[in-house]
């Protein structure tokens, strides 16, 4: 395949992600989405044999692409707040408009995406731990934390976020902002240590909402 073909395809993948993330799957044109993406539509049918072949491509597609938070190490000293702000961003992440568009898009075709939600559930848990484990056997190696096993301790933050966004989802919608300061206090608060709870305490009284 010529490197024109493999661009031309990433833009047709790109723009029928885009597509059917904002658009309910019937809604979506296959032409229009040959006409953002500078090709044929009979190339696009030539290729993925269907708009729902298209739809799984895109959306898998968008799933790889998905731009999840990582911890990022802010602090030359260990300390909490790269778990704090990894809560947080999780949080925003799950609340933003890419990542509920794509659950959307999801959720519209159910029977045709239950393999790749199962597959997306478990890239994101796998790369959840992958960032948490880590920092969290740092932290508690520091004190910062409670003695107990570091897996245990980075799923009940895991779970946390996930629960209480999924809540925040079901109780309120998306237009009602969700509390992360209130979130990482409930969260956090069971597993810091006395000497992490002075930077857990420290951490929410600078909170900046719109940061």
């Amino acid at each position: 395949m010529t490197d024109k073909k493999v661009h031309s395809l990433q833009r047709v993948l790109k723009m029928a992600a885009e597509a059917f993330a904002q658009l309910p799957f019937e809604n979506v044109s296959v032409g229009a989405i040959a006409e953002a993406a500078h090709c044929s539509t009979a190339t696009i049918y030539d290729i993925y044999g269907s708009k729902q072949q298209l739809f799984l491509a895109a959306i898998s597609h968008a799933c790889c692409e998905c731009n999840s938070p990582r911890i990022l190490l802010t602090c030359k000293e260990v300390s909490l707040r790269n778990l704090f702000l990894y809560a947080e961003a999780r949080m925003r992440f799950r609340s933003g408009l890419e990542y509920s568009n794509l659950r959307r898009a999801v959720k519209s075709q159910a029977y045709l995406t239950a393999s790749l939600a199962r597959k997306f559930a478990l890239q994101q848990h796998a790369l959840v731990m992958a960032n948490l484990v880590p920092e969290v056997v740092a932290c508690g190696t520091a004190g910062l934390l409670r003695p107990l096993p570091a897996e245990m301790i980075a799923r009940t933050i895991a779970a946390g976020i996930f629960y209480e966004s999924n809540v925040h989802e079901v109780m309120l919608g998306e237009k009602v902002p969700i509390n992360f300061a209130a979130v990482i206090e409930f969260v956090f608060t069971p597993l810091v240590s006395p000497q992490g709870h002075i930077q857990l305490a420290f951490f929410l009284q600078h909170f900046d909402p719109e940061s």
